[in-house]
């Protein structure tokens, strides 16, 4: 059973790519394939109403997209993570596309969590989307206090708190006790939250073999 990564690891940004290689090398266990969080361009829009118009072509666009991806993975996949990096910000594309893969992941019923993503107050309509999807994740995982308390302000979710996951990047190299005490702390909090993901979809597919509610 395989770990779905989905991040802007394949960007020009060092953090997502710092962020999309630790993850792959920290969970290599668990078959990680990495897919692109947010490859697709919305137009500009200025009024309220070309921006939810561009939201709704953007959504279809998305939408199309990410089944087309989810559908060409042959192996079964037991988890998805999605993060890290700033993916709740004021952002028409992150936006469209975090709707969207949490949609399409809950759809499956596939154990979703999002990982380290950051993001500030945003816009009413950008905050009542985000809010939606969110409310399906199975777990929010955030790594600032700030970020914290905009996810239960405005998401009316109790995100865990847990370090940056780029503290385990490089760790094969030489470093004080503190800090090879500190990254085992930070790899084994990653392994338990995927270990409970993955228990949790085997209880959800024995739930529905055996015709049983849940």
């Amino acid at each position: 059973m395989g770990v779905i990564i989905i991040n802007q690891g394949w960007t020009d940004n060092l953090g997502d790519v710092a962020i999309g290689k630790t993850l792959k090398k920290e969970l290599k266990d668990f078959h990680p394939l990495e897919l692109q969080f947010a490859p697709i361009m919305a137009k500009p829009a200025q009024t309220t109403a070309s921006k939810i118009l561009e939201l709704i072509k953007l959504d279809c666009r998305y939408r199309r997209w990410i089944k087309k991806q989810l559908n060409e993975i042959s192996e079964p996949i037991s988890a998805a993570i999605i993060g890290g990096g700033e993916l709740l910000a004021t952002n028409m594309n992150f936006n469209s596309a975090m709707k969207i893969w949490i949609e399409q992941l809950h759809k499956r019923k596939t154990p979703c969590v999002l990982w380290g993503n950051r993001g500030g107050y945003t816009n009413p309509i950008y905050r009542m989307r985000y809010k939606s999807a969110l409310a399906k994740a199975d777990e929010i995982c955030v790594r600032d206090a700030y970020s914290k308390q905009v996810v239960e302000k405005c998401y009316a979710r109790t995100p865990l708190s847990y370090p940056d996951v780029v503290f385990l990047y490089g760790k094969e190299k030489k470093h004080t006790i503190k800090i090879v005490r500190e990254r085992k702390c930070v790899a084994m909090f990653y392994r338990t939250i995927i270990t409970r993901m993955q228990a949790a979809a085997n209880r959800k597919k024995s739930i529905l073999m055996s015709g049983k509610k849940f």
